[in-house]
């Protein structure tokens, strides 16, 4: 069985990311989005003076990926919330 043109999957587009998230293995959802890594770095230093014995993650997005919907287009880029810094 050949697939047509139609079915075809469709392909995975690559766009740059470049934002930062605090996580933890031991918490729960990564909640904000920080626009800067210092904004990042002050919320987990932050976060593991509240909560001792926690180790805080400072992670970087630096590629997404997207596949569009059948007969749909692909939607512009995620843009990241920007957090006032604390």
């Amino acid at each position: 069985m050949s697939l047509s043109e139609d079915s075809a999957p469709s392909p995975i587009i690559r766009e740059p990311a470049d934002f930062w998230l605090v996580w933890s293995k031991r918490g729960g959802k990564s909640r904000f989005i920080h626009a800067t890594e210092s904004q990042a770095q002050a919320e987990a230093q932050r976060l593991a003076s509240l909560i001792p014995g926690r180790r805080f993650i400072v992670l970087r997005a630096t590629e997404q990926f997207v596949s569009p919907q059948p007969g749909n287009s692909v939607p512009p880029p995620a843009i990241p919330n920007k957090q006032k810094p604390s």
